[in-house]
């Protein structure tokens, strides 16, 4: 499939390749609902059938200016889930110190874990850097900034990876190796992107099992070099975090029948619409539909690698960070249920969402002596971006992390690192003992004024078995 991919691309006009994307695009979504998945009795249990079933919370309170509130007592917190006031039973403050680089802890899959009578902290932090399609190369300078978060500001203890397109390095406390993979990204990313684009049918590698083509998947191995995930293309995730994947997908096809529309009066015979291929095949669409292609699948990959980096994740015990960088900022989410839905899974996996907006503000005029040289952006435009920002601010919030956009790299590092130091552990035990899978809403209050308080939103309630 992939040296016939390859000479397709050869053969077929430009804009043909477009109807193959979409088309391609369907057959992922296909793919993603009819793939083989891990049964019920395969995955990872999350029964527990001994001691005390605790609901363990990673709190962060931070000042106006970002810096770790480090004075509260447990009585200074009030925790409420599904509105019903809760007691809390564990409560744990800590400060991170560098220590000499450790082994990884043992890996969990459960969101809720088996705790003793006392919360255990965490004795180092877990960043899983997610790097986004588009081309990284603005103002913002966030490789740049990655490079110093992983050489300059990591604990010797902390453990990193990196996923890009459909690879991943291993959890590391090796930072110098993590901030080489950076440096190879920055380099060659952009010749990525430029092939990527050239072959917009890809869409079917990036969202389906499909490998890529040799041609480009060599280029993202260099990249990566050794100490692949498993030396294969990421696994997909479990089904019940892929719907939203396949709704952005279908969201995608409406978008194009919808400019299709817009053409009707001037295509086809007898007042009949053309194969969405043909139209495009015909420039009917003109470029701006081809930007929005290309943005579109920018959007659904990072969509896509950050459900794969929460099952990542997952495995791992603890509070975890999620760090996105992305250019298209909206992950492919057209609807709120599906950014309520994407904070859910992060939180109940533990998962603090740090989102970084790279592409800057849409394009603005630019003032001279003859009036504006620069075309003045379109209200869609506009809306289409703070939509996208608020939409990550939103799932930030909900999982407990923080959201960076029209700020630089270094300034969104620096807070995250800072902000990241200190934590609050707080561990209850809930007063409705109905472990019925449905998800529970948390919400935490502390009565300092003035400050922000970081928190996973939510958890599945998926308990412990009967004896």
């Amino acid at each position: 499939m992939m040296g016939g991919t390859t000479a397709l691309d050869d053969m077929m006009p430009g804009r043909a390749r477009y109807g193959w994307l979409l088309c391609g695009a369907a057959c992922a979504a296909a793919t993603v609902a009819a793939g083989t998945l891990l049964s019920a009795q395969d995955r990872p249990s999350r029964q527990f059938r001994a001691g005390v079933t605790m609901v363990p919370v990673d709190v962060r309170v931070l000042d106006r200016h970002g810096a770790p509130v480090t004075d509260l007592t447990k009585d200074n917190f009030f925790v409420f889930e599904d509105g019903v006031p809760q007691i809390v039973q564990g409560f744990v403050k800590s400060a991170l110190v560098p220590e000499p680089a450790a082994a990884m802890a043992p890996l969990s899959a459960a969101s809720l874990t088996l705790v003793p009578q006392e919360l255990r902290p965490q004795n180092r932090r877990v960043f899983l850097i997610v790097l986004g399609r588009g081309r990284q190369t603005g103002p913002v300078k966030i490789v740049e900034a990655l490079r110093t978060l992983v050489r300059d500001r990591l604990l010797p203890q902390d453990q990193v990876a990196v996923m890009g397109y459909n690879r991943a390095t291993d959890f590391t406390t090796d930072h110098e190796a993590i901030a080489e993979v950076l440096e190879r990204f920055g380099r060659l990313h952009t010749a990525i992107e430029a092939s990527i684009a050239q072959n917009q049918n890809l869409v079917m590698g990036v969202l389906g099992p499909a490998e890529m083509p040799p041609f480009i998947q060599d280029k993202i191995d260099e990249v990566f070099g050794e100490g692949l995930y498993g030396g294969r293309p990421l696994p997909e995730p479990a089904a019940d975090i892929r719907r939203d994947q396949a709704r952005a997908v279908q969201s995608l096809r409406q978008a194009a029948e919808r400019q299709l529309d817009a053409v009707r009066p001037v295509v086809g015979e007898g007042g009949q619409m053309p194969a969405l291929s043909e139209a495009m095949d015909s420039g009917l669409l003109g470029a701006d539909f081809e930007d929005y292609v290309g943005q579109a699948v920018a959007a659904l990959t990072d969509l896509g690698n950050v459900h794969k980096g929460l099952d990542y994740l997952r495995r791992v015990e603890g509070e975890k960070h999620l760090l996105m960088v992305t250019v298209a900022g909206n992950l492919g989410l057209h609807d709120t249920r599906d950014e309520d839905r994407l904070a859910a899974l992060a939180a109940d996996a533990r998962v603090a969402l740090d989102l970084v907006h790279t592409a800057g503000v849409v394009a603005a005029p630019v003032a001279g002596s003859r009036g504006p040289i620069a075309a003045v952006p379109t209200a869609s435009q506009v809306f289409a971006q703070t939509f996208a920002v608020k939409g990550m601010r939103a799932i930030a919030e909900l999982s407990g992390g923080q959201a960076w956009a029209f700020q630089s790299g270094e300034h969104a590092m620096s807070r995250l690192d800072l902000g990241t130091r200190f934590r609050y552990l707080l561990g209850y035990v809930p007063a409705n003992d109905r472990w019925d899978g449905e998800y529970r809403a948390i919400r935490i209050e502390v009565d300092r004024p003035d400050v922000s308080v970081l928190y996973r939103r939510g958890y599945y309630a998926s308990g412990p078995a009967k004896e």
